[in-house]
């Protein structure tokens, strides 16, 4: 990919990341308890996905790699 497109795409995502992480900050302000309890499961989740990822990725037979 040229730099300038590259440049310019990663500034724009970078910009529309840090927005929307300061508004949702604004919003919740201090319910950290809240945000817990949703994002705690959600987490666990994809912990657990990944592992399961990981886990088949190491017991697949060698021939399909």
């Amino acid at each position: 990919m040229p730099l300038l497109p590259f440049l310019l795409y990663t500034g724009l995502g970078s910009l529309l990341w840090t927005a929307a992480l300061t508004i949702s900050g604004y919003l919740l302000e201090a319910q950290f308890a809240k945000v817990e309890t949703w994002i705690n499961p959600v987490t666990n989740v994809l912990l657990g996905g990944l592992l399961v990822l990981y886990v088949w990725r190491l017991l697949r037979p060698k021939a399909e790699r």
